[in-house]
């Protein structure tokens, strides 16, 4: 399969906003984190927070592109609704 400069373009961009995204969400949750932890006593740095919180974002940031694409190719429609909300349902599982 040959991959043309405009869809080597647009994953690139795909990835681009999906990190960006989801690295800002991370810092949101380690302030949040760091919160919970303080109000039960523990006390952490914010900076292991959002290590912990990257690593989770990072990991959703590279897998939401591809779920986007295999959505948008296979959506659910008349013809064959029920064996592709079956196969959701089992891919949501993995």
């Amino acid at each position: 399969m040959k991959i043309t400069r405009a869809t080597a373009s647009k994953l690139a961009w795909s990835y681009l906003w999906s990190m960006l995204i989801w690295m800002s969400l991370a810092s949101l949750g380690a302030g949040e984190d760091k919160v919970h932890l303080w109000e039960r006593g523990l006390h952490t740095s914010y900076w292991t927070a959002l290590l912990l919180n990257g690593v989770w974002a990072l990991t959703a940031a590279l897998l939401m592109p591809p779920v986007f694409s295999i959505v948008h190719r296979y959506p659910i429609t008349k013809p064959i609704r029920f064996i592709r909300v079956v196969a959701y349902v089992v891919g949501s599982g993995l």
